[in-house]
């Protein structure tokens, strides 16, 4: 079943925690992060959810906004229940700094408090209120320090800041996949022009796309064979837009709409007047 779920280790670990319990019917709850990308045909997990390990089993989905929606089309696991869904937004840089002082606490770190205050800030900076890029800084922090053998003393942090940014960018350029990788320019449009003007429904983001097509002179391409609807739904099921609760799409981390810009942006003009 999980190799099906492509966690092999996980189900592992699942069957061993089963099989160890005496105690009887202990719940297990079962995390899968970035769940915007289910598909609809998931029978591992139905299995895992209903009765797989004769356990009663409890379903935590962590993702992007429109998780919510990918979650009610897997036919099998119970329905989500009223109020289940937590929107957690940014974190907030107090909560960044707590988690990144936990972790040099945790490991033993030396160094004066200027020091310490020094490197926390820097991975806040770094971190952009998202917890995967937060990921990525104290990453980036615990290299500089096995380099260090511990010490803050020598940590650079310019060395840091750089580090940070490169996986942030890996991270980034991960999710243009598919369609999006051959044609990252258009992603980038898209995103551009969906950042400047308000675009509540499909239609009218595939409607955006299109105009984009036709502008970037994509269309005149014999290798662009690729339909705007198709190209709006990749972007939205890889992450790089996301509707809101509102319904208004959104470049969901701004530091990626930036990323997309710089490396590439192409030149766009002023919004649509209307879609």
């Amino acid at each position: 079943m999980a190799a099906w779920l492509k966690i092999k280790q996980v189900g592992d670990a699942a069957a061993d925690f089963g099989a160890d319990m005496t105690a009887p019917k202990p719940t297990l709850v079962l995390h899968m992060d970035e769940a915007q990308l289910l598909d609809q045909e998931q029978d591992a997990l139905v299995h895992l959810h209903t009765d797989g390990l004769d356990l009663p089993t409890v379903c935590l989905f962590t993702g992007l906004s429109h998780t919510e929606s990918r979650i009610r089309s897997v036919g099998g696991p119970s329905r989500l229940a009223k109020n289940v869904t937590t929107n957690m937004g940014r974190m907030a840089d107090e909560e960044c700094a707590e988690s990144t002082a936990m972790m040099l606490d945790k490991l033993g770190v030396e160094g004066a408090e200027t020091q310490r205050q020094e490197a926390v800030q820097t991975v806040v900076e770094e971190a952009h209120g998202w917890p995967q890029h937060l990921f990525c800084a104290q990453q980036a922090l615990c290299r500089e320090l096995v380099r260090t053998d511990g010490g803050l003393r020598a940590v650079d942090l310019d060395t840091l800041r750089a580090d940070s940014q490169t996986d942030r960018h890996a991270y980034y350029q991960g999710r243009l996949e598919g369609e999006l990788a051959r044609w990252p320019k258009l992603a980038a449009a898209v995103a551009a022009q969906v950042m400047r003007q308000e675009v509540d429904t499909e239609p009218e983001l595939t409607k955006l796309c299109r105009r984009e097509v036709s502008r970037l002179k994509l269309d005149e391409d014999r290798d662009f064979g690729v339909e705007p609807v198709e190209f709006v739904r990749q972007m939205v099921e890889k992450g790089v837009l996301s509707p809101t609760g509102e319904r208004r799409y959104v470049v969901p981390t701004p530091s990626m709409l930036t990323w997309l810009a710089d490396r590439h942006g192409a030149s766009t003009p002023e919004p649509y007047p209307a879609l």
